[in-house]
């Protein structure tokens, strides 16, 4: 006897189908209290799975498939819908918020946390927060912080400042304008010990050398006038002087290179090409950053503006 071939088509894939949705939304379910939106999708996906069966009984009883493909358009219609209900909702606390108006605490809606409203670490800190002295803090104020527990400098110094803390003496060194202009490193002469942020690093390239090659091969040069044993930095390792003198070998050796080849008349594609600076090989980001530091030492000694540099780790 011939029989439709896409007869029963349909409730077969569910069924195959089902185990498997049923799993993944039960793991879903898990991290559903981590997101607002995730709880009506999951609310679809597991009706339509827990009815799977009812549909494929209907089926089996002769309900016509355009029924049974209604009932789940229906489900997933719901779903989006709800879905869409909580986005609308929390893009408007979003779009409140950036208007200027406070998250959470408002409680007469006039767009302003008055003193009594405030709550918790906002209410401690109130007058660190009102920046304008008015009393209220609006929405501005409450994503900036405690602005007014911020205070200018008493002490200032262009080329080097010794502060000394429970018999502990720590120079502050100007590194020029390396980095950025007011970039300094910090000097413990008892420890033997230096560290600076940005400047300074332990087998590792920097992200750029602005505002120039030379900026950056002079302040390496003024924390190597320094009488340290132990090299610390802000990112990745901390290592000894001799580390940091292979961080100011590999700028000169960039810095030569790159001359030679411009002296020799070549192009910078084949500077990058051929100054390879092996030497350096093991330093993290060698393999990304070498050619984007040629290309910056390039623009300098050739008198061009490095174009896109900017000034990060």
């Amino acid at each position: 006897m011939a029989t439709d071939p896409q007869d029963g088509h349909l409730t077969a894939r569910w069924r195959r189908l089902a185990f498997p949705v049923l799993a993944i939304a039960g793991v879903m379910l898990l991290f559903s209290a981590l997101s607002e939106v995730l709880n009506p999708v999951l609310i679809a996906v597991l009706l339509a799975v827990i009815l799977n069966p009812v549909v494929n009984a209907a089926g089996r009883m002769g309900t016509p498939r355009v029924l049974t493909v209604s009932l789940l358009y229906v489900l997933l219609l719901v779903g989006m819908t709800l879905t869409g209900s909580v986005l609308v909702r929390q893009f408007t606390q979003l779009g409140r918020a950036l208007a200027g108006e406070p998250f959470h605490g408002d409680l007469d809606d006039n767009g302003l946390i008055e003193r009594s409203e405030a709550t918790g670490q906002i209410a401690e800190r109130f007058g660190l927060f009102d920046e304008n002295g008015s009393g209220v803090l609006n929405g501005a104020e409450l994503i900036r912080g405690s602005v007014n527990d911020v205070y200018l400098p008493g002490t200032t110094y262009r080329d080097k400042h010794t502060v000394t803390l429970g018999g502990k003496r720590v120079m502050m060194v100007h590194l020029g304008t390396a980095h950025t202009d007011d970039g300094s490193v910090l000097y413990f002469p008892d420890e033997r010990t230096v560290f600076s942020a940005d400047v300074l690093q332990v087998k590792r390239l920097p992200q750029n050398i602005t505002p120039t090659i030379g900026a950056y091969i002079d302040a390496l040069r003024t924390i190597m006038a320094l009488d340290f044993d132990h090299a610390a930095t802000g990112h990745a390792l901390m290592g000894t002087k001799k580390d940091a003198a292979m961080s100011l070998q590999y700028l000169e050796d960039l810095a030569t290179g790159v001359a030679a080849g411009i002296g020799a008349g070549r192009s910078l594609q084949e500077i990058q090409k051929t100054l390879t600076l092996d030497a350096y090989k093991g330093f993290e980001r060698w393999d990304t950053h070498r050619t984007i530091h040629i290309a910056q030492a390039y623009a300098v000694l050739k008198g061009t503006p490095p174009a896109g540099a900017t000034r990060t780790n």
